[in-house]
């Protein structure tokens, strides 16, 4: 494939990968009860337990500085037109607060603080998902059956990929 192809196939990739990331419904804010307990369903408080989830370490943990530098991917040091790493860390105050999240000081460093999802949190984390679950599949009903294997197969790669660069850039690499 020549320069100018590979530039040109590279423009209509990223122009899809924009236009199913705007596509796809985000979680409007709202509030649900988990365990009689009200908890705020938005795109902080999903990313911030997702993390949890996908960085836990066989203890269930994730050190507070690690989810933080992983979310500071998406939300910016100065406030913006998204979520600040300020209001970041006060969203992960009060999911502690409200007994999502459990937080308690590393064994070896008291200065680190290990976050982990309470039951509640657990809980709040698969309502969030089936929501996610609920807006995407609308957009994959439309995609015959038979070509979900290949466009699986196309994300799996893409995600592993994004993944990993993610993981380097966290961990200053």
């Amino acid at each position: 494939m020549s320069q100018l192809k590979l530039v040109e196939a590279q423009k209509q990739l990223v122009s899809a990968f924009t236009k199913v990331f705007y596509a796809i419904p985000t979680l409007p804010p709202h509030t649900i009860m988990v365990d009689g307990k009200d908890a705020l369903v938005s795109e902080p408080t999903d990313c911030i337990l997702w993390l949890l989830e996908t960085l836990k370490d066989e203890s269930g943990c994730c050190a507070q500085t690690r989810l933080e530098r992983f979310a500071a991917q998406w939300y910016p040091p100065k406030p913006g037109p998204r979520m600040s790493r300020y209001n970041f860390s006060r969203r992960i105050s009060s999911l502690i607060k409200a007994g999502f999240v459990h937080q308690s000081d590393d064994e070896k460093d008291r200065r680190l603080k290990r976050l982990r999802l309470t039951i509640s949190g657990d809980h709040l984390l698969k309502m969030i998902q089936a929501e996610r679950f609920n807006s995407i599949t609308q957009v994959l009903n439309v995609i015959p059956r038979q070509e979900w294997t290949d466009i699986l197969t196309v994300l799996d790669r893409v995600a592993d990929a994004a993944w990993r660069g993610m993981q380097q850039r966290a961990d200053g690499r």
